[in-house]
């Protein structure tokens, strides 16, 4: 599938680190297709009016970032996400929409004769993202995409 210039607006990256992860997103797109950018596999599909481009890292922040990199400069996406089952969050089930406000860089640090001096970073997240997460949690009809069978092309 090659997105349309007039899509290129619509068009998202969705990163997962597991199969369970990848089979969940991908069972809510359409128009099932992949692409190779660089070495990388991105399935593509549509959901709605979107072009969502999949790929799966695996664990680590090395490979996620490097396939983000290959993703957004390929397909310039409107959004990029990492999409996952949130396992080292407490008090969450499946189905619930976890939205980070911050972003903790704690690998950052600086070498010298004495060691490894970390720096950690933190970062919020876009404003509007959190404002968009707390809309959607209000709407009662999101949790419907749940259900296999709601799902239709």
């Amino acid at each position: 599938m090659t997105i349309p210039e007039t899509r290129a607006g619509r068009t998202a990256i969705v990163l997962t680190a597991l199969e369970v992860e990848t089979r969940a997103v991908l069972r809510h797109l359409c128009e099932l297709d992949e692409e190779v950018v660089r070495d990388t596999v991105f399935h593509l599909g549509r959901f709605c009016d979107w072009t969502i481009a999949v790929a799966e890292v695996g664990a680590g922040n090395h490979s996620a970032a490097a396939t983000a990199e290959r993703g957004i400069q390929h397909f310039a996406p409107s959004v990029a996400m990492l999409i996952g089952v949130a396992g080292g969050v407490k008090d969450v089930t499946i189905g619930d929409v976890v939205v980070a406000t911050k972003v903790y860089g704690y690998e950052s640090g600086k070498e010298d004769e004495q060691g490894f001096k970390p720096r950690p970073d933190v970062l919020e997240t876009a404003y509007a993202l959190q404002q968009r997460a707390r809309e959607v949690r209000q709407k009662p009809d999101w949790k419907g995409r749940l259900d296999p069978a709601a799902i239709v092309c």
